[in-house]
């Protein structure tokens, strides 16, 4: 009977069962196995406690370690939302710059170059020289093509792509010798 306590022990453990124990009567060697099965039991039992322990503990430390990785994420993915956003305006302002340059230095000064040839076109009416006056109508025509052509081409440089998830650099010529040279008088092909 013993040794059959001792078997349905062992068998009772084996299915999973850590909370069996088993009666130790005998002080012979049957009574020894049943108080070293117990304090087996008992050992396993606190070890696999211990172990669940940490586990818990170590899941509660990844479980933390993984909100301030998050965290981290979302503050780094802010901080590049932010940078783009800020090379973003940057390249605006220098292409705003850019331009008010451009015009200044082209618009403008093809703008003030017509102003003068017209006052002096006015100035050599009032005088009655005719071949002079006919010079400078020449220039103030081809003045006034070439400030016609600048602000073409400004214009053609702020005008946004018509494809803007692909840019297609053939299509991109072609439009632009259609909307520009073209009309200026060259024959151009690609």
């Amino acid at each position: 009977r013993p040794l059959r306590e001792l078997l349905e022990g062992v068998k009772q453990m084996e299915a999973g069962n850590l909370d069996v124990t088993i009666e130790a009567q005998y002080r012979d060697d049957v009574g020894f196995l049943a108080r070293a099965f117990n304090r087996m039991a008992a050992n396993l039992r606190e070890t696999i406690a211990s172990l669940d322990q940490q586990v818990t503990e170590r899941t509660a430390e990844l479980a933390s370690t993984n909100e301030q990785l998050q965290a981290e994420l979302f503050a780094r993915e802010q901080a590049q939302s932010q940078l783009l956003e800020q090379q973003r305006a940057l390249a605006v302002l220098d292409e705003r710059q850019r331009l008010g340059r451009d015009l200044h230095d082209s618009v403008n000064q093809s703008i003030h170059s017509l102003v003068l040839f017209s006052e002096t076109l006015t100035a050599a009416l009032e005088k009655g020289d005719p071949q002079r006056t006919r010079q400078i109508a020449l220039r103030l025509q081809e003045s006034a093509r070439q400030a016609l052509k600048e602000t073409r081409l400004l214009l053609y440089q702020v005008r946004p792509l018509k494809t803007a998830n692909a840019f297609d650099l053939l299509a991109a010529l072609e439009a632009r010798l259609d909307s520009v040279e073209r009309r200026a008088g060259m024959d151009a092909q690609v």
